[in-house]
Formats: C-alpha cells, structure tokens, sequence
C-alpha cells in the first residue's frame, strides 16, 4: 500500500488488539489532523499505549519498507510525543522528521516510553516514519506513539476599550481552548466579555471557545443602570419635574419630581434620602410637614 489513509476508520484484521477510531483520538492531540501511509498504515490498538485508551502502532511492514503517519502545522512551535520500540537495533528504526530534517529517532527494544520534545522552526509538515531495513525481524518488530502534543504560541491581544484589563499576560497556544481570559474594569461599566470586533453583532469569545491564530479580542460593556422610585406618600401629587420611577445611570443624579400636597395642607419639605451620584437601586420617600399660613388683620384708623 502506497497511498495513504485519513484518520477515520481503522481495523486491522488478525490482531486483538486492534479497534476501531479515530487517529487524533488515540493520539490524545485533536488540534492536529493526521493521515498515514506507506507501504502499510498504521493502526489504533490499546494493548500498549502510554496513556489511556489507546495508541497508534507502526503498520505491518516487510524488509525494505516503510510506514508512515504525518501531520502539516502551519507555524513554529513545539512538538511534545511519547513513544517506544520494540525492533532490531539501529537497523529498524523510527523517525520523527520536520520536511526530510530528521529532528529524533527512536530504535531496538525499549521497556518504557520516552517523552520527546521537540522545536518545529516554520510551517511545515511533520512525520513519524518506522523504516525497516532487508531482513532479520525482531523482538515485536512494531513501535508505538501516543500522547502528541502542538504547542504553537499566538499572539492574542486584548483592547479594554476605556477599561483596565487585568491578568493579560497567559500564553496561548493555536488549537486549544482559551480556558481563563483576562478580567477587565471600568467605572460605571458592567463589562459583557471578549469580543471578536467592536461591532454590535459580533462573537462572544468564551473559555471554551478554541484559538486559530493571532487575534484581537475587544472588551464590550454596558453602563450600568439603576431603578430609583419616588414615593409622594399619600399626599403628594406630581406636577412636573422627574418622572416617579427613573433608570439612572451609575454615578448620575436623579433628578427630583414637583410635588403639590396643599390640597391636604401639606407642602413638601424634602426627600428621606440623597438621590445623587446613584450606585444602587433605591426608593426615595417624600417629607411633609404642614403648611403655615398667615393671618392679617385690617383695621380702620381711629377704630
């Protein structure tokens, strides 16, 4: 077999330890898209694996041939894996290869897995290939990977728009989620979240959401309103001025509503509380007290 085959199905038949699913899976890395080749694929099996359920295996190849999986990045980064073998030393062998610069290699019978890390310097396309040279098969004459890690910084800026944005300095990386994103203040403001634009329709950038590249994300806020109710008790009646109930925004005056009680023999002598620069939901009640009223007399001269 010489094409290749896309991570979706596979099964190998004659082998127990084969079963069904998908590459990324097995290979604990869903950022990355993996495809293999050679003259066999290679195959999902969990009898040996260096992190739960599963790992993918060298394909059943012959002397002389080779199998393959591979993966294409599209920036520098790192390459984090675990793998093992179990072939003839320094004849069988695997690579792990940038383009045709081979970066590690991994051969004879090794009881435990090694992590690897290794520096991807561009965009590139990246591959595992076991080769076996004419003759003599040993051992398992296999070897495994599992647990592939990308690790490609991003640039991923954030615009407070008039706010401070605190804990901005994690590092992001492409392909894996957000996960916490930076907290960001402004006075009178209730801040909304990460935005993709500052436009009106745009997306909510949220935890779980997965980075693609070098971003700006832009705060997006809301001025924070409260309810303030003025109560004229059961004297007063409004004549003008503010309405009885008003939204106020956080650190403006409510303004006060003109109040008539002379038909009960009352007139207003003020409010109960201080209704400027407002920071909460509140009810402000009318005082009354009764009203004075003035006696004149008139008299005739010399009477």
């Amino acid at each position: 077999m010489n094409g290749f085959v896309k991570a979706s199905l596979f099964l190998l038949f004659g082998a127990s330890s084969a079963f069904c699913g998908e590459i990324e899976t097995a290979l604990d890395c869903p950022n990355l898209t993996f495809t293999t080749g050679g003259d066999a694929p290679w195959f999902v099996q969990n009898a040996v694996c260096a992190d739960t359920p599963a790992a993918m295996q060298t394909g059943k190849i012959s002397g002389n041939q080779q199998t393959w999986i591979k993966t294409e990045v599209d920036r520098p980064g790192k390459m984090i894996f675990s793998w093992k073998s179990s072939c003839e030393k320094n004849w069988d062998v695997l690579y792990f290869q940038q383009g045709d610069a081979e970066l590690a290699k991994i051969s004879g019978n090794s009881a435990n897995w090694s992590c690897v890390t290794c520096d991807v310097t561009a965009a590139s396309i990246c591959t595992w290939k076991y080769m076996k040279d004419e003759d003599n098969d040993k051992y398992s004459d296999a070897a495994w990977l599992d647990r592939v890690r990308w690790l490609a910084p991003v640039n991923v800026s954030f615009v407070g728009n008039g706010g401070n944005v605190e804990d901005c300095d994690k590092e992001y990386f492409w392909g894996y989620k957000y996960g916490k994103l930076p907290s960001a203040q402004k006075n009178h403001c209730e801040f909304l979240g990460w935005y993709s634009s500052n436009e009106d329709d745009a997306q909510l950038i949220t935890s779980n959401d997965i980075v693609r590249g070098d971003v700006t994300l832009y705060a997006h806020w809301r001025l924070r309103t409260y309810k303030v109710e003025f109560d004229l008790g059961e004297f007063g009646v409004r004549t003008g001025g503010g309405e009885l109930m008003q939204m106020v925004e956080e650190g403006q005056n409510a303004v006060a509503p003109s109040v008539d009680a002379s038909s009960f023999g009352k007139v207003l002598s003020g409010w109960d509380s201080d209704f400027s620069s407002i920071a909460r939901d509140m009810r402000v009640s009318a005082i009354y007290e009764p009203m004075k009223c003035s006696l004149v007399v008139h008299s005739e001269h010399g009477k």
